[in-house]
Parts: structure tokens; sequence; C-alpha cells
């Protein structure tokens, strides 16, 4: 089956690499963030898909690939969770909004974005 989707070549390459044919898939997953990666998860195989932005979606386990879809929000999810130190500590899921993720920032005292530069949050700060 031949279809137009563009694609990361590394995950085409990894797909690719056991002689597994790509499938399309029309349904499409939904982003998330795991520790600072975005990712979705494959319906066909529950397998983990990398997620890159302006790209097809390519299950790496199945060769399944699918829509990708994004939050309205993405920019300012990727601005909090990059403020965390510890890559373990970024991640997000759709159910959260923005103000969560800032929330939790500031309990955990890492910085907080403010109007286009960082900086400590002074409930994070009196706490240390």
């Amino acid at each position: 089956m031949t279809f137009n989707v563009r694609l990361s070549r590394p995950v085409e390459v990894l797909a690719r690499q056991d002689g597994r044919e790509l499938t399309e898939d029309r349904r499409t997953v939904v982003a998330y963030v795991n520790h600072g990666r975005w990712l979705a998860n494959c319906p066909h195989c529950n397998g983990g898909i990398p997620c890159y932005q302006d790209r097809s979606g390519v299950c790496p386990d199945c060769g399944h690939v699918y829509r990708v879809g994004w939050p309205d929000e993405r920019k300012a999810i990727e601005a909090v969770l990059e403020l965390r130190h510890l890559a373990a500590n970024q991640n997000w899921l759709p159910h959260e909004t923005v103000q969560m993720l800032v929330a939790e920032n500031v309990a955990h005292g890492d910085r907080i974005p403010v109007a286009g530069r960082t900086a400590r949050s002074e409930t994070a700060q009196g706490a240390r």
C-alpha cells in the first residue's frame, strides 16, 4: 500500500530494519510527554510511538503509521517542563492543564516561565 505521509527518517529506518512493511492506519493518536519525550501509544500493539512535530507517528514495533494529535498549548507545556531539572520529572498527560504543571513546578522548587524568561517563584524561593 502506498500513502503520502511525512515520516521521521530514523523512525522509518527502524521500522523497516527488520523487513517490516509500514501500514497506514487512519486513526489519530494523542501525544503526551514522558521523561521529556513526546510519545503516543499505538492502538494496534500498545507500543510507544515517538512523536515529532509535522510528522506522522510510526510505531517501531508493528509499523503502523498514524496521524498525531497535538495539544493546542504545546509550546506552553514545553516551556514549563523544560525548567524541571530532571528528565524523569518532565511529564505531561492530556488531562493536565498548563496551570497544573506550573503549580507542580512551584511545589517542587523549579523555575516557572515568566514573560519570555524564567524566574524562581516567590513560593518556591520561600520554601528553600
